[in-house]
């Protein structure tokens, strides 16, 4: 049996799912709405045992051969969000248990919590990338305003983000941006030379690669306010090799990966995403990434 762990009206996760009903898998789906009609009873010895009980259905965890996991902020959705401190613990104490089976399973896992982690330090998984053939941009971390003036007049171009996997709109810094700096003592930013090239969004699923280039105006195409076209595209056997062997090497069996490409011909890559919201990217180019994830989750299950 499949696991589903998610919201229902995520896109990645209907996408997912149906592509699982039309391949005819048993699928048990754990509704985030629904958490508090959802129990896990976890017995951890040499081996994680128990039952998790979806409404009025029991399943044995020893059943479950393969997960996908894409949760939301729990606390962030619908009643739970007005709930009282008690509920919300136990909603709390639920997804703690489920990602501590998660993570121990032998059941296949995409992705577990522990190797989601690495995202959740962007100067980490920097390092991380950097060791696997990518170049990266210089980076600056720093809550001190005259090193960031520094690095600006050093490398001209510069953009800022977030350091945490917490998303943040990627800017470009500009004149606009000084009288803002001084916000910087209180919290620390990442600021980056911006590479001008084409952007690839890049799919790893299990040895599939699925990648499609990118053309915006505005400098996070995430967020642009005018049309945002993507191609499918054919990467060279080494780079793709690169995407596979990364995604492996951070415990990932479906990343989405972002990079450019410099009309020199170098590939930068900014990030590994352990939870890709793919269905942006396949409306687009139609590429069959939800049917390749549920074709991984059949193989792990039928493995198990």
């Amino acid at each position: 049996m499949i696991a589903l762990w998610g919201h229902p009206t995520d896109y990645p996760m209907i996408a997912v799912r149906q592509a699982l009903a039309t391949m005819g898998a048993a699928v048990l789906f754990i509704d985030q709405e629904q958490i508090l009609e959802t129990h896990l009873d976890l017995d951890v010895e040499q081996h994680a045992t128990g039952t998790l009980r979806v409404g009025r259905e029991r399943v044995a965890l020893a059943n479950i051969g393969a997960v996908y996991l894409r949760p939301h902020d729990t606390l962030s959705l619908g009643a739970m969000s007005t709930a009282s401190t008690d509920v919300q613990s136990a909603a709390i104490e639920f997804e703690r248990d489920l990602a501590a089976w998660a993570n121990v399973t032998e059941a296949g896992v995409v992705n577990r919590p522990s190797a989601m982690a690495s995202n959740a330090s962007k100067p980490h998984q920097t390092a991380l990338i950097q060791e696997h053939g990518f170049h990266v941009p210089k980076t600056l971390l720093t809550t001190d305003m005259s090193a960031v003036k520094r690095f600006w007049a050093t490398h001209e171009r510069v953009i800022f983000k977030s350091m945490s996997s917490v998303r943040s709109v990627v800017v470009e810094l500009s004149t606009a941006h000084l009288a803002r700096l001084s916000d910087l003592t209180t919290c620390p930013v990442q600021f980056q030379q911006l590479i001008v090239g084409t952007d690839v969004r890049v799919h790893v699923v299990g040895d599939d690669v699925f990648a499609c280039t990118i053309e915006a105006d505005d400098t996070d195409y995430r967020y642009a306010t005018k049309c945002v076209i993507m191609r499918t595209c054919e990467l060279a056997a080494q780079v793709a090799n690169m995407c596979r062997q990364l995604s492996v090497s951070l415990g990932l069996r479906v990343a989405g990966i972002d990079l450019r490409r410099t009309p020199d011909g170098r590939w930068y890559c900014f990030e590994a995403n352990p939870s890709p919201g793919f269905t942006f990217y396949a409306a687009q180019t139609m590429q069959p990434i939800g049917a390749a994830i549920a074709s991984l989750l059949v193989r792990l299950d039928g493995a198990h």
